[in-house]
């Protein structure tokens, strides 16, 4: 889309702002449970009074509506408008190639503070892509990221490109301390913490100019990537029983942090650390209404050897999506999802018009009897091979709407759940095969 394109889109949405229902303080929640016992910190002394950011899943859309609260009044779209909004961010990070140096979460946010600003006053001072643009100039920064590597040792600094491997050392402390007593900043207790902590570990360091959601989520992914090449030196290369433990500690589970020092400083630390968060609740209701026979197709995957190649499949499909589901980039989860309905609708031999016998096969495997839904999933099947066609063979993204991931995803829970339910009279993948060809023609 031309710059004049989406301005004109973008006064479009401000058309569509709704302003919701003014804020108002709930009675406090009552906790249950292991959630009650958990310690409380009051944080109302940091209440910072600046616009709130809240987001609500929306079951409808299988994503989230934004909404932003300003002096007690909350600002949005009606829930369906959200899919169409975030169209438009995504045309919006392509202007320019922005997506480079911004995050899909700052045009999110700048966006909708722009659109509740137009509505508020009742015109715009100046449009959306040039505000955009105009923004880059303050919030665009140089900053050089060091993220931990857990089990590596190195005897002195090196680089692979713009990636360097290095340390802090004794030295550089004794030095630190020397400029925190000189700008009278001298805190004994934080700075043993600081060298304590980052004292001779290994980093590897990468320096990115953008935006500060862009510039860390940038900095991690050039810093997995050089992790993942000297993994490529490892003894595990040579001696495949052994083990690499080699891994940026961001990417090991639990908790994980990175520092980041601005252009033209040497000390001044900005530590961040994060967590690998997401509580999922089973409650006793969630048991209850589990169907009795998915409980049973659990248990006979638990129980499966496999005696057999259909099995295999099964168990396979299993691990493969439980993989799946912990890739964080939808594109790449697209690709592994199609690549586990490829195992198991195509037999090993078959490599013609394979995405058509896949979709076919898949969709009457699950509603041979039902026409519309069949019809549906088929057409769903063709839009995410088209994303996985595009992102494996041309490395380009195409946008991926959520509701129909989250169908695929269900669909194929489905799909195994299913072939469980036939290990009793299928004893092989030909067999299983075949039984879906003969439901195709039923059906036909």
């Amino acid at each position: 889309m031309t710059e004049n394109e989406l301005d004109l889109c973008a006064y479009d949405f401000v058309s569509c702002l709704k302003k919701m229902e003014s804020e108002n303080r709930e009675s406090p929640q009552v906790l249950k449970g292991s959630v009650s016992h958990l310690p409380v910190i009051d944080l109302t002394d940091n209440v910072i009074d600046s616009p709130i950011i809240r987001k609500q899943y929306v079951n409808e859309i299988s994503d989230y509506k934004i909404t932003i609260s300003i002096e007690g009044i909350i600002y949005g779209f009606e829930d369906g408008k959200y899919i169409e909004f975030y169209k438009f961010i995504d045309e919006l990070s392509k202007f320019n190639s922005i997506y480079k140096i911004v995050s899909i979460e700052f045009l999110v946010k700048q966006t909708l503070l722009w659109t509740i600003n137009v509505y508020k006053n009742g015109k715009s001072e100046i449009n959306l892509v040039s505000h955009i643009l105009n923004l880059l100039s303050t919030e665009v920064k140089t900053n050089k990221y060091y993220y931990p590597i857990l089990n590596l040792s190195i005897e002195e600094p090196f680089k692979i490109h713009n990636a360097e491997f290095t340390f802090f050392t004794k030295e550089y402390f004794d030095e630190y301390w020397e400029y925190l007593n000189e700008k009278g900043k001298e805190d004994k207790e934080s700075f043993e913490q600081i060298y304590r902590k980052y004292q001779g570990r290994v980093f590897v360091a990468i320096e990115i100019c953008a935006e500060e959601n862009k510039a860390e989520e940038l900095a991690y992914d050039k810093a997995s990537l050089a992790v993942d090449i000297i993994k490529l030196l490892s003894p595990t290369v040579y001696f495949p029983s052994e083990k690499c433990f080699i891994d940026l500690e961001k990417r090991a589970p639990y908790r994980y942090e990175h520092i980041s020092i601005e252009k033209g400083k040497k000390f001044d630390f900005k530590m961040s650390l994060s967590a690998y968060q997401g509580q999922f609740e089973i409650k006793k209701q969630m048991i209850e209404g589990i169907e009795t026979n998915m409980l049973i197709s659990f248990a006979r995957i638990m129980q499966l050897e496999p005696k057999n190649d259909f099995e295999l499949t099964i168990i396979s499909a299993v691990q493969f999506f439980a993989k799946s589901i912990s890739e964080n980039d939808l594109h790449l989860r697209v690709s592994h999802l199609i690549m586990i309905i490829e195992s198991i609708f195509l037999l090993e031999d078959e490599n013609f018009k394979m995405e058509n016998k896949c979709k076919k096969r898949m969709c009457h495997f699950l509603y041979s009897k039902d026409k519309k839904n069949r019809t549906k999933l088929y057409d769903d099947l063709t839009e995410l091979y088209d994303v996985r066609h595009k992102m494996t063979h041309k490395f380009l993204r195409k946008y991926i709407e959520l509701e129909k991931l989250r169908q695929l995803q269900i669909s194929l829970i489905d799909v195994i759940l299913g072939m469980a339910e036939n290990t009793i009279v299928i004893k092989s993948k030909t067999e299983f095969i075949n039984k879906v060809d003969e439901l195709a023609k039923v059906s036909a």
